[in-house]
């Protein structure tokens, strides 16, 4: 990472002298520096653009690592248990149905993502208690990358789930992880609204902080 970002630095230095030198070479023979007058602008205008060099060395070392940084997001998929991929949870005639949603991480970027956090909020009316839900890790563990939080009636609405990366799971450019599947238990007796909203947001260590986005779950009646 280190070797990688001291190139950027010395191409975007090497880039910064060009520009300056071209400056240069096309508007400096325009002057006339026979009077001392000139002499002394030419010089302020070198000095000035000196001075611009690390502003200017800024400026191109940011464009290019935005250009060159992880976009992820997350995509989620609802299976039946009888492993059926389903656009929605159904509510079965009777008893219990344990469903699961299976949560992936992707990287729509060129480059990869090794250090991040991901906050997923899933509404309590959803998942009403710990015995309704079951995190079941792909990659990582529980406490260690995997933290559950159950709502609180002081301190939370929704299921809150979060995922540490720690450096250890790397997310590569055009690629999905699976990171989990989170099975939901749906029990005829209980009542459900006829969507949910699945919120969440993922940081990471390079690239512009992702904006909270949803992930819309329709509740059906088999």
């Amino acid at each position: 990472m280190t070797n990688l970002r001291s190139v950027r630095l010395l191409t975007s230095y090497t880039i910064a002298i060009s520009i300056l030198t071209a400056f240069i070479w096309f508007f400096l023979p325009s002057f006339n520096i026979t009077q001392l007058t000139d002499k002394l602008t030419i010089i302020q205008m070198l000095l000035n653009m000196v001075l611009l060099i690390p502003s200017l060395l800024l400026l191109i070392t940011q464009i290019w690592e935005n250009n060159t940084a992880p976009r992820l997001d997350l995509e989620m998929k609802i299976y039946r248990e009888d492993s059926r991929q389903s656009d929605s949870l159904f509510i079965p005639t009777q008893g219990e149905e344990v469903q699961t949603l299976q949560i992936s991480l992707m990287n729509d970027g060129n480059a990869v993502a090794l250090w991040y956090i991901i906050r997923i909020f899933i509404p309590k009316d959803l998942i009403h208690s710990a015995q309704d839900v079951d995190l079941r890790p792909i990659v990582g563990h529980i406490p260690v990358n995997w933290k559950p939080s159950f709502p609180n009636k002081d301190r939370q609405d929704s299921f809150l789930l979060t995922f540490l990366s720690n450096g250890e799971f790397a997310s590569y450019p055009q690629d999905g992880l699976i990171l989990a599947h989170l099975r939901i238990r749906i029990d005829s007796t209980k009542k459900y609204n006829s969507a949910y909203r699945i919120r969440y947001f993922i940081k990471s260590e390079k690239g512009t902080p992702q904006r909270e986005k949803n992930y819309t779950v329709k509740i059906k009646s088999t």
